[in-house]
């Protein structure tokens, strides 16, 4: 019998060979894993916003850590007036990485294979200015980082907070 090029004759030297190889395999996928991992930790580059939570930096698909946006097809209600607060939302977000380098620092990485991350848009952290000016919720289940920055927002009835809405996640589980 051969295992990996080197011929066993009794069933126990193959076994020891079988180990070594599944061990020496092994590790070495859990060394490619973890620099694969620690290199993919920081993005920098253009952003293309996907939603007002959502943005492509480089080849790399990123959801802003904590916070949770409207979709772009959601609407609100503001004096009586039906308007388009998930592409306000959106635009809130494009306005703030137009003509930036995006830098995000990943958190961990979602279902869907997207780095959950804080991004800076130069000095501009934008997780918390989308809660700041009212476009997003502070995500209570997954941080209390933007809770203060919300509750701001929403004394000053400030983007989302100008009217009444669905909460995102309402929305999404809905």
């Amino acid at each position: 019998r051969i295992v990996s090029n080197v011929l066993c004759r009794p069933l126990d030297s193959c076994a020891g060979v079988s180990m070594r190889l599944l061990t020496i395999t092994g590790l070495l996928v859990l060394g490619l894993l973890a620099s694969s991992t620690a290199v993919a930790e920081d993005m920098t580059g253009k952003a293309r916003v996907v939603d007002a939570a959502n943005l492509q930096v480089g080849d790399s698909w990123v959801r802003l850590y904590g916070i949770d946006a409207p979709r772009v097809e959601q609407t609100c209600t503001a004096s009586g007036v039906i308007w388009h607060c998930g592409r306000q939302a959106l635009m809130a977000l494009s306005n703030l990485v137009y003509g930036r380098l995006v830098t995000c620092e990943v958190r961990n990485w979602d279902r869907f294979a997207r780095g959950v991350a804080v991004c800076r848009a130069g000095d501009v952290e934008l997780n918390r200015e989308m809660v700041r000016q009212g476009w997003a919720l502070a995500d209570r289940q997954s941080s209390p980082d933007y809770v203060q920055a919300e509750e701001d927002a929403r004394r000053r009835e400030a983007g989302l907070w100008m009217g009444d809405f669905a909460a995102p996640r309402d929305r999404r589980e809905n």
